[in-house]
């Protein structure tokens, strides 16, 4: 008995499984291991005897699984800025380890945010132990669930909890810096954390964040979504700074942030503090010190301190950034940069107005280039490229009709049109901001094509006639005309 213990007396006793999801995943706990107290404990270890897996092949399925996970069936109620404590006994065999969490979340099923940390984990083979973990509850939050995860490495070890308690009090370890300047909040308790925006239809910055890499004997714990920082006795730290959060892990390799699927919509990079932001697949492997994503009250900046490998996975709704790197700032604040953002659409609107759009165009390109941290900035930017590339895309269309109907007339004129248009027009937007300089390089050297072909068409009664003359006036001792005539011929019509 507990004095204070939140879990009744069937869930803390651990003697029947009707208060646990003693399944939740791996090959999940068992009633009926080795007490602590009283008659029974739940025991993971691996079973390859189970009815349910008669095959082969089911077994060598089974046999992959090398972790187990149970919680609560159902989650006791709690209160936002209480602390609690969670204790269980425990004790593992040959290989096995074990860890025990606190997994604490809203009731309210639109409030995303979850919350997961605990001991971390290891082996317990010298008899039953006593293990504790806390858990001050994050605003927003109102739910418990008691969680135990074991690794199972090896078939012939075994990971047991018994006699668990949730009492009032303990080790306060409460995360939560609101930033002024761009309304977002880090909360949560112990090393997990995430950013909450200021915008309540579009809450999460950051749902979550895990390690990246990990340990041989975590990696599927890891790719099922069970591994935590805590698991591998990492901490995190957060302080607030004046544009942002800094974070610094220590004791994993690297970081993950998970955030919604929409954060990859705005996915911009750059390799290093002064390069230009490019984009970039969203689920691939980059370099990058910088790499921006989200919207609006979402928008955000991961920056390292040098140069790191970055990986981006999508998958369940969700958006996974991981790093190689434990140490990393959190950029929210971009007032600066929304101020050249909406001087560079201002200039670009002023430019188009005067008849220059090639100088809109560059104006575009330094804020999405140097400065694209404000979606609304963006936003207006994007639309305005695009219409002054539609009305590029117009002039080259009426320049490939003209060709057509020069070509239909065989008009020399026509042909001429074409070629100084193309000239003119990438004389007006830049080479650089031709979209399809190739194409429009192609209508001017087709439509010079054709000036020649017309000029030879000419040239050749032309050439023969002058020719004849020029042999007349060498016939009578002329050579003086003669000369004249077969320069003008070498000038002006092709001559040989």
């Amino acid at each position: 008995a507990v004095s204070g213990n939140r879990l009744d007396a069937v869930a803390a006793t651990c003697e029947t499984d009707e208060s646990w999801a003693l399944r939740t995943a791996g090959h999940g706990f068992r009633s009926g291991g080795q007490p602590h107290t009283g008659s029974s404990s739940f025991s993971a270890y691996h079973d390859l005897d189970e009815a349910d897996e008669a095959t082969d092949e089911a077994k060598a399925v089974k046999s992959d699984d090398d972790f187990a996970v149970m919680q609560l069936a159902e989650p006791i109620e709690v209160f936002a800025g209480r602390t609690l404590t969670i204790a269980a006994y425990v004790r593992t065999t040959e290989t096995a380890q074990i860890a025990l969490r606190s997994r604490v979340f809203a009731s309210n099923e639109d409030v995303p945010f979850r919350f997961c940390h605990g001991t971390k984990m290891a082996a317990f083979t010298d008899g039953w132990q006593r293990i504790e973990c806390f858990a001050t509850i994050p605003t927003g939050c109102d739910r418990l669930s008691v969680e135990v995860v074991a690794l199972l490495p090896d078939q012939d070890c075994e990971a047991l909890v018994d006699d668990i308690a949730v009492t009032p009090g303990g080790a306060e370890n409460p995360v939560e810096i609101a930033l002024k300047e761009s309304g977002q909040t880090a909360f949560g308790f112990g090393s997990s954390v995430a950013v909450r925006s200021a915008d309540s239809a579009n809450p999460v910055t950051v749902l979550r964040i895990l390690p990246s890499g990990v340990p041989q004997t975590y990696a599927r714990l890891h790719k099922a979504g069970y591994c935590v920082l805590s698991d591998l006795g990492a901490s995190l730290s957060c302080s607030g700074s004046e544009t942002g959060l800094e974070f610094v892990s220590e004791g994993c390799e690297g970081l993950q942030f998970v955030m919604p699927i929409d954060a990859a919509g705005g996915l911009l990079i750059a390799e290093g503090a002064a390069s230009k932001f490019a984009s970039v697949a969203v689920q691939s492997t980059f370099d990058a010190q910088r790499v921006l994503f989200g919207s609006y009250a979402t928008r955000a900046m991961l920056q390292f301190d040098a140069v790191v490998k970055v990986a981006g996975v999508t998958g369940g709704g969700l958006y996974r950034v991981s790093m190689e790197a434990g140490k990393v700032s959190l950029v929210l604040g971009f007032r600066n940069q929304r101020q050249q953002a909406g001087a560079h659409v201002r200039n670009a609107e002023d430019a188009q107005a005067e008849g220059r759009p090639g100088d809109a165009l560059d104006q575009l390109a330094q804020l999405f280039e140097d400065v694209p941290m404000d979606s609304e900035s963006l936003t207006k930017a994007q639309r305005l490229r695009v219409e002054l590339l539609s009305a590029q895309a117009n002039e080259v269309a009426a320049l490939r009709s003209d060709l057509e109907e020069a070509d239909f007339f065989k008009t020399r004129g026509g042909f001429e049109r074409v070629a100084s248009g193309v000239d003119e027009l990438v004389a007006l937007y830049g080479a650089h901001n031709v979209e399809d300089l190739s194409d429009a390089e192609a209508l001017r050297s087709k439509a010079l094509e054709r000036l020649v072909d017309l000029d030879q068409a000419t040239h050749a009664p032309q050439r023969e006639r002058l020719t004849a003359l020029a042999d007349a006036f060498g016939l009578v001792g002329q050579q003086a005309l003669q000369k004249i005539v077969s320069d003008y011929i070498l000038r002006h019509l092709n001559g040989k």
